[in-house]
């Protein structure tokens, strides 16, 4: 009687104070183990049974709450930027955390299959020759330029998920991307190439002899880069529904959009004449100063690179599907 009286006040005693879960189970493991062979075997069932009671009890209680970080769901996302991998918890009745990795590889595919439909450009990897460059000054014998590289955008993030009603699916979403390609969404390598056996550009010309306003590095590469504009930090504002840890079921849907503060997207190159690569912007103000360039590049390419520093903000919508872990 004693015994089953104060497994009664155990069980209550986790009840009303969760911290107490940690406490007692720890002292009643560490008591049946000191006094094992003591102990009759009825009263160890009995104590095991109690504490088995009560972690179910606890269990079912913790169903009921949302506070700080007591559930996990993992999640795994498709949207605008690419690939999404996630790891969310509550913080509290109304606000939930979300972490997480995104990268734009899986999608370069699709990425391929819109612009060279629209264009007729590839991206991913890049395979595109410039022609009628037809430069033959200083030395140079430059007719065309032949472009590869990739596509890439890699990024953590941390979200914070507000919720206005506690029934209700909708929130308010706040948080930021943190590039881990600082060095730019799109590295291209330019080769110069001559249509005659004249080298395009004599080995004591590379890197120190502008054309253009550019030159080209020690190997005789010309190097591009797109970069966003706020380069690491790019913040987030926007709206969701569905909840990335639902404890009404299991697995859940959410559907994010809003967008990110990107400060624009700039198209450099480099001149190598002064020791080191010091950024040339190519931009409308370049094109004015060259319009030459405009005209080689064509209309259309001229365009892009007019208007890519037009628009500071990136859109994104993410479609995502979550799984409760606990």
């Amino acid at each position: 009687m004693v015994s089953n009286s104060r497994s009664l006040r155990w069980m209550y005693t986790l009840k009303m104070n969760k911290s107490a879960l940690n406490y007692s189970f720890f002292h009643l493991f560490v008591y049946i183990c000191r006094n094992f062979k003591k102990i009759p075997m009825k009263k160890t069932l009995s104590m095991i049974v109690a504490a088995a009671l009560s972690l179910m009890s606890l269990s079912a209680f913790a169903q009921n709450d949302t506070q700080m970080f007591n559930h996990v769901s993992v999640g795994v996302g498709l949207g605008y930027d690419g690939l999404d991998l996630q790891v969310a918890a509550p913080i509290g009745p109304r606000f939930q955390v979300r972490a997480g990795f995104t990268f734009l590889d899986p999608i370069l595919p699709l990425v391929n299959l819109v612009t060279k439909s629209a264009a007729g450009l590839e991206i991913a990897p890049v395979n595109y020759t410039v022609d009628n460059i037809n430069y033959h000054e200083n030395g140079m014998n430059i007719d065309k330029v032949k472009l590869g590289g990739s596509l890439q955008d890699r990024d953590i993030h941390l979200m914070f998920d507000f919720f206005p009603s506690k029934s209700s699916s909708f929130r308010l979403t706040a948080g930021a991307f943190f590039s881990l390609t600082p060095g730019g969404i799109l590295n291209l390598t330019g080769t110069p190439l001559s249509n005659s056996s004249a080298p395009a550009i004599p080995d004591s010309d590379k890197a120190n002899t502008e054309f253009y306003g550019i030159t080209t590095d020690p190997a005789g590469n010309i190097l591009l880069d797109m970069k966003y504009g706020s380069n690491v930090v790019k913040p987030y504002v926007g709206i969701g529904f569905g909840r990335p840890v639902s404890l009404k079921r299991r697995v859940g849907v959410t559907f994010d959009l809003g967008v990110a503060y990107t400060g624009g997207t700039k198209i450099v190159s480099y001149n190598y004449s002064s020791g080191s690569a010091k950024e040339v912007a190519l931009d409308k103000a370049y094109l004015d100063k060259y319009p030459e360039v405009a005209e080689k590049l064509g209309k259309d390419a001229s365009q892009i690179i007019a208007g890519a520093n037009t628009f500071p903000i990136l859109p994104i919508m993410n479609l995502s599907l979550f799984v409760r872990l606990f």
